[in-house]
């Protein structure tokens, strides 16, 4: 039985999640707020976090106009970082392979390493400071 952390804000959403996680024999905890969520992954290790991206809060993601704001200053994002940025907010609470974010972000059949991704994940993270909500299964690393 694998432990999951569900962090969402929408109490129907996140009943939905849980619903589905314990038909699947997860067993599972549902925090519904950015700041809880901090001070839980502190204390616990919960093997998968489905996030709601829209929680790290402090940040707004204008998707139409390709900007992003943190802590009221705005962050310069390549096109690719940005392109990534809108894929996972489309896809929130999904896993995502690497291949799939290839796929979703640089829109084509890429044929060189998928290591690019970790990358531009990584660059994503630190300029979001967001090291902490998205999150990479250690295993497939």
């Amino acid at each position: 039985m694998t432990y999951i952390l569900i962090v969402e804000d929408d109490e129907a959403i996140s009943d939905l999640i849980a619903m589905n996680l314990s038909l699947a024999g997860h067993s599972y905890r549902q925090i519904y707020d950015g700041d809880k969520f901090l001070l839980v992954l502190e204390k616990e290790n919960p093997y998968l976090i489905i996030l709601d991206v829209m929680l790290p809060g402090k940040a707004e993601i204008r998707l139409d106009e390709h900007i992003a704001i943190v802590d009221g200053e705005p962050v310069e994002l390549t096109a690719r970082e940005f392109a990534l940025l809108e894929v996972f907010i489309q896809n929130r609470n999904l896993a995502l392979s690497r291949e799939k974010l290839l796929e979703l972000a640089w829109d084509y059949d890429y044929l060189g390493d998928t290591r690019t991704v970790d990358v531009h994940v990584q660059k994503l993270r630190k300029k979001l400071s967001w090291e902490n909500y998205i999150k990479s299964d250690p295993k497939h690393k």
